[in-house]
């Protein structure tokens, strides 16, 4: 099954690598600039043309490409639970029990 998000997140981490724009990327592959960005977000799934164009841009196979994307994710969730972390710190030691339980319905 296709990933859009870690397709997407794959995009990010080889475009901002090679210090590109998503405008460079979409006139190389000969698309709009907005699906570009969409298809980076993960909000849409590209046809398997527009796959391989985006992967044959950075010069990549798929696997390579799709394996970039790990960084990312990894940065992204580090810088959450920092964000998240330094929030909760802040919070009343009334506000921290009813978040804990809150979290622990699930």
């Amino acid at each position: 099954m296709f990933d859009s998000i870690t397709f997407g997140n794959a995009i990010r981490h080889c475009r901002k690598k090679m210090n590109l724009k998503i405008i460079d990327i979409a006139t190389i592959i000969d698309i709009d600039e907005s699906y570009l960005g969409q298809i980076e977000r993960g909000e849409k799934i590209p046809s398997v043309d527009v796959a391989l164009a985006i992967v044959n841009c950075f010069e990549t196979n798929f696997q390579s490409f799709l394996s970039s994307a790990t960084p990312d994710i990894a940065d992204d969730n580090i810088l959450l639970r920092k964000e998240i972390a330094h929030k909760f710190s802040k919070l009343s030691p009334a506000e921290k029990q009813f978040i804990c339980k809150t979290i622990n319905k699930f």
